[in-house]
């Protein structure tokens, strides 16, 4: 709903009209949002289920992007079993849409532990080549012409890694 500067000044509301039609687009979506995720209970409940759930688990990294993946995912899990337990219908996601979310945020926390291994072994196959534990052969194709080993650029040595 637009405001007109008349609106706004019976308010005594001052600055671009635009700015509180973003407002009240942002209230309408905290609103819907919140029908979906509070179902008429804490509005914040949402956020002391998961937080709750993660309290659980004292050696998490907040930080570590597969936590973040799986709280997000969470976060879908709880809105739709608050939407079940209510029978309430969706306004902004329904059912099917948080279950491909939380497929979706699975598969990414999948691939983000994948690059932490993929980055382990690179990690580990430099630290054992620049400790002298491995060396590659001199006909090894992917490193032919290189004399100096230890000032291989991670590229080349990757190529030699896998």
């Amino acid at each position: 709903m637009t405001k007109t500067q008349k609106e706004l000044d019976e308010l005594r509301l001052y600055g671009d009209p635009r700015f509180y039609t973003m407002l009240d687009e942002m209230a309408e979506l905290h609103s819907n949002k919140n029908h979906d995720y509070a179902a008429g209970g804490d509005p914040l409940g949402n956020f002391k289920r998961v937080a709750n759930i993660l309290s659980q688990y004292p050696g998490l990294n907040p930080s570590d992007p597969t936590v973040v993946a799986l709280t997000y995912a969470m976060k879908q899990l709880d809105a739709s079993l608050t939407l079940l337990s209510t029978g309430l219908t969706a306004k902004v996601e329904g059912f099917r849409d948080r279950m491909k979310d939380v497929a979706a945020y699975a598969m990414l926390s999948m691939l983000i532990e994948q690059d932490k291994a993929d980055d382990a072994g690179m990690r580990n196959a430099l630290d054992a080549a620049k400790n002298g534990v491995v060396k590659p052969s001199e006909d090894d194709d992917n490193l032919s012409g290189c004399t100096d080993w230890d000032n291989q650029t991670e590229e080349e040595l990757d190529t030699w890694h896998r």
